[in-house]
């Protein structure tokens, strides 16, 4: 499905194709170093629209994790692999890596946990969603 996100990143691609001088009628008017630096100022541009776009989306798809888990109590896929995972950071004490041993499940990518553990570790596992979140929201 295409997002408005999507959309919008489409429309400034296209947008800064039309910003790429038209070649020059005789070929020597450009000198070779204002077309690298124009192709240059193209490549660093579309890099930027599609960073933007990658942490916007990225976010957008940690605030509706969030929300899910807030409102619902659905600790999805993506709250528990953008949100708690690759974000976690143990204390010095492996108390916090304790508590979150049983998210991690299985080795791999696999992160399992049981709708009665969410329950009981509500607390807990609202406060890693929330260090997690924090991430997406600078």
């Amino acid at each position: 499905m295409v997002t408005a996100l999507f959309t919008g990143l489409e429309a400034r691609l296209l947008h800064l194709v039309t910003q790429i001088p038209a070649q020059p009628a005789p070929p020597a008017t450009l000198a070779p170093g204002v077309i690298h630096d124009a192709a240059s100022i193209y490549a660093v541009m579309t890099h930027a629209a599609c960073e933007a776009y990658m942490e916007d989306r990225c976010k957008e798809a940690a605030d509706t994790a969030v929300a899910d888990y807030t409102n619902r109590d659905k600790l999805g896929r993506i709250a528990k692999h953008l949100c708690i995972f690759p974000f976690f950071k143990p204390s010095g004490d492996n108390a916090d890596l304790e508590k979150v041993a049983p998210i991690i499940g299985i080795p791999g990518f696999g992160i399992m946990m049981k709708p009665a553990m969410v329950t009981a570790s509500r607390g807990d596992l609202t406060k890693a969603l929330e260090r997690g979140h924090k991430i997406y929201l600078n």
